[in-house]
C-alpha cells in the first residue's frame, strides 16, 4: 500500500487550462446527456450527473463537489436498472463510492470490497462524512484488503471538510 502524494488538482482561474475546462463543462451540460452539474470556481474541477430515473445519494453529490473543488472532473453515472454499475468516473478512472458509519478496520475494508465487486471499477471513493477513521485504520484496512484480494484499487479518501487523500492497494 502506498499513500500517493497530494490530493489537489486545482487550477488557477483565468489560466488556459481552467478556461478550456470551463468551456468543456458548459458544452457537456448543453448536449442533453446530463441533468445536473457544478463547475467549481475554487478549483477548476466539475461534476456532472447523467440523466436518470434513479436519484444519486446526497453523499455521492457532496463527495463529487469536494473533488470538483480540488480540481477533479467527476461524472456520476445513470444508476437506474438492474445492471450493477459503478457510481461514476474521476477523470477516466471508474469508481464506486461508500460512506462508512463506523471506525473499525473491517468497516473500511467493506468499502474497498464494495468497489471490488463492480466489474469495471478500479477505484474506491470513501467519503468520510461521519469521520471515525484514522490514518492507522485506513492503512490497516488497505493492507488487509491487499492481502486477501488480487484486484488493485486506487483509494480516494474524501473528508467531510473537503480534503482528498489518495492511496493505492498492492504496493
Amino acid at each position: 500500500m502506498v499513500k500517493l502524494s497530494g490530493g489537489s488538482r486545482t487550477l488557477k482561474g483565468g489560466s488556459a487550462t481552467y478556461n478550456a475546462r470551463q468551456s468543456e463543462f458548459h458544452r457537456l451540460m448543453q448536449n442533453g446527456e446530463y441533468s445536473k452539474g457544478y463547475f467549481s470556481t475554487k478549483g477548476g474541477g466539475y461534476y456532472l450527473i447523467e440523466k436518470s430515473k434513479a436519484k444519486h445519494k446526497d453523499e455521492e453529490i457532496e463527495a463529487a463537489r469536494h473533488l470538483a473543488d480540488k480540481g477533479y472532473i467527476v461524472k456520476l453515472k445513470d444508476e437506474a436498472g438492474s445492471v450493477r454499475t459503478p457510481d461514476g468516473t474521476i477523470f477516466s478512472t471508474v469508481f464506486e463510492q461508500s460512506t462508512p458509519r463506523g471506525d473499525s478496520v473491517n468497516n473500511f475494508s467493506n468499502c474497498l470490497n464494495h468497489a471490488k465487486v463492480k466489474p469495471s471499477a478500479t477505484a474506491a471513493v470513501v467519503y468520510m462524512k461521519y469521520g471515525g477513521h484514522t490514518k492507522a485504520t485506513i492503512r490497516e484496512a488497505i493492507k488487509s484488503y491487499s492481502e486477501n484480494n488480487s484486484k488493485q484499487l486506487t483509494v480516494f479518501v474524501v473528508t467531510k471538510d473537503g480534503r482528498i487523500h489518495r492511496w493505492r492497494t498492492h504496493e
